[in-house]
């Protein structure tokens, strides 16, 4: 196991996430259906729908609900709170606190807009620049999951946590189903698929809500390749403590872990995550890095 900053309870720390996120979710599903204007925050600021980057009122509400909530909670806690709204004050992870939190307050701001449900609420917990905690809520399913280094990973709800212990891994590597974005799609990615050759292909929004799929056992890869963009930290962390604590794969093409040092938080570059075994997960590392080079893209 591991330690927690002095007067934090493990335990406490986890029904405070989930309180979080069952209030976030019922705000979002207010915002979604319309009860709530989209980009009205208040009467002195006006909002403008930007397609390329689209903040709403809902990004910033649920954004200061977390700031608030920390304050509220743990006044005197020894680490950062780092949000993707609040992130344009520094660009890269060099705090003074061992501890950071990475939250993204509304993951698949596109897909909220559109009203697919497929967008998330990620937060997670680093140590010395490495996951340790999880928590990725799904209002429009209403859904928490959560994962704990050596402790697991496991969907909440109205009864007792269900641990995710032994998700079944795929012994073969033919008629794997992919998913990928739907909103960040790009020439480079298709180009790779293509290659791949995989006809069970599914495309969707938030990250979270599309890891989420591999833990449930409807997919077995999540492919994402950057271009003009790429995913920021706190799109991913989330979504990896899940998957590791559930001893499975979420790496770089490369097979490395992924690490959160980068300037201005981007995760540039190919992430595979898998419900592959090991030695599978890397194959299939292998063969996708084999088809960058080749492709030179």
């Amino acid at each position: 196991m591991f330690s927690l900053p002095e007067g934090v309870d493990l335990n406490s720390l986890l029904l405070f996430l989930k309180n979080i996120g069952l209030e976030s979710s019922s705000i979002l599903r207010n915002f979604e259906n319309g009860s709530i204007p989209l980009y009205d925050l208040n009467q002195n600021t006006k909002l403008k729908e930007n397609i390329n980057d689209p903040v709403t009122a809902a990004d910033l509400t649920i954004n200061k609900l977390f700031i608030d909530r920390f304050k509220e909670f743990y006044p005197d806690s020894d680490w950062e709170i780092i949000t993707e709204e609040n992130s344009k004050n520094s660009f890269c992870l060099n705090t003074k606190s061992d501890w950071v939190w990475l939250i993204d307050p509304l993951d698949g701001t596109k897909d909220f807009i559109q009203k697919t449900g497929e967008y998330a609420i990620h937060v997670a917990l680093l140590f010395k620049k490495k996951t340790i905690l999880g928590m990725v809520v799904l209002p429009s399913i209403e859904e928490i999951w959560f994962g704990v280094k050596n402790l697991g990973t496991w969907k909440d709800g109205e009864k007792e946590p269900i641990f995710v212990k032994d998700l079944e891994k795929i012994s073969k590597i033919d008629n794997l189903k992919v998913v990928t974005s739907k909103n960040h799609n790009n020439k480079k990615l298709e180009s790779i698929l293509g290659q791949l050759n995989h006809s069970n292909i599914s495309k969707m929004g938030s990250i979270g809500y599309k890891i989420c799929s591999l833990l449930r056992n409807e997919s077995n890869i999540y492919l994402s390749i950057s271009d003009k963009t790429a995913p920021k930290d706190w799109d991913i962390a989330a979504p990896q403590v899940l998957m590791n604590s559930a001893n499975l794969n979420f790496t770089y093409v490369s097979g490395d872990e992924i690490n959160y040092s980068n300037d201005e938080y981007q995760q540039k570059g190919c992430l595979v995550a898998s419900t592959l075994s090991r030695d599978q997960h890397l194959r299939v590392c292998k063969k996708i890095y084999s088809t960058i080079k080749e492709l030179s893209i």
